[in-house]
């Protein structure tokens, strides 16, 4: 007697990168996701109060703080 495997018919899904999936996350409102050192990275947006701090501190340096 001989016994023969067959191949799976269904095709593997092909593999997709950490920011294909990061884009599509069902993220709540008011959080942004990144790809920081191969790692999916959620968190809160900046408070406008935060963002026009961080506006001012930039303008006031010439643009040192931004990088």
């Amino acid at each position: 007697m001989t016994a023969v495997l067959e191949k799976s018919s269904a095709a593997r899904p092909a593999p997709i990168s950490l920011r294909d999936l990061a884009d599509h996350l069902d993220v709540p409102p008011g959080f942004k996701v990144e790809v920081l050192e191969g790692a999916i990275v959620m968190s809160p947006t900046a408070s406008k109060k935060h963002a026009g701090a961080l506006s001012r501190l930039t303008s006031s340096t010439g643009g040192a703080a931004a990088s």
